[in-house]
């Protein structure tokens, strides 16, 4: 495998499926950068809701002027600016979540984000995760990924997440939450999360992380 050509890989799945995983560990292992973008759509979501915002104070002509910026540490981790708020440690609280998958349906976000998007992915070797990515932001990616597992044992992992950084855990309130994501982010008019005809499907519901890595890498490096 040539790393140094442009390769893009695309990678989509449901909430708490694995997708962030398996493209922190491909971008890690062929030495090339990762994009989460929904990390950027929970980062507006934070913004509005630290802010006190309303929904309607995300016009076109408003989202134009936030300065928002994605920067890559030495380590590997990403932080997230907005108006120079790093909105990096609320990005996974679940009202975060709740907010950004109702700002996702609002198609001028979608269209300020999907654009910064592909700029960030222009001309440079790429790993990028999130629901549309295969059909919307990357449709001619080098190789498409769909990751998905039960909704149970997706609830159980974003329980286990919540509870390492200590906050409410409760599992049933979990996995009603992610139902109802699910339903928002494939019914929604702009960019539904759906699996790309070309898309490489994998169920990781009892697949740990190295096979996954080790799944994806047999299908690149083939």
């Amino acid at each position: 495998m040539n790393n140094n050509r442009l390769l893009q890989i695309a990678i989509d799945g449901p909430s708490a499926s694995g997708k962030s995983t398996l493209a922190k560990d491909l971008a890690r292992a062929l030495h090339i950068m990762h994009l989460d973008t929904g990390a950027m759509y929970r980062a507006i979501a934070a913004f509005v809701i630290r802010n006190k915002l309303d929904e309607e104070f995300l016009t076109p002509r408003m989202l134009e002027t936030l300065n928002f910026c994605v920067e890559h540490g030495a380590a590997g981790e990403i932080s997230y600016f907005v108006d120079s708020q790093d909105l990096s440690p609320y990005l996974r609280d679940e009202s975060v979540s709740a907010q950004a998958s109702i700002l996702s349906r609002l198609p001028h976000v979608r269209a300020y984000l999907v654009n910064m998007q592909q700029q960030i992915a222009m001309g440079q070797a790429i790993v990028m995760d999130g629901r549309d990515i295969q059909t919307v932001v990357l449709p001619n990616a080098d190789y498409k990924f769909f990751i998905d597992a039960d909704p149970m044992e997706r609830a159980k992992r974003r329980q286990a997440e919540l509870t390492k950084a200590h906050q409410n855990a409760d599992i049933g309130e979990i996995h009603q939450a992610l139902i109802e994501r699910d339903t928002r982010d494939r019914t929604r008019e702009h960019g539904p999360l759906k699996k790309a005809i070309d898309a490489h499907f994998l169920d990781n519901t009892s697949v740990g992380r190295a096979q996954q890595l080790a799944w994806a890498l047999g299908i690149i490096n083939s």
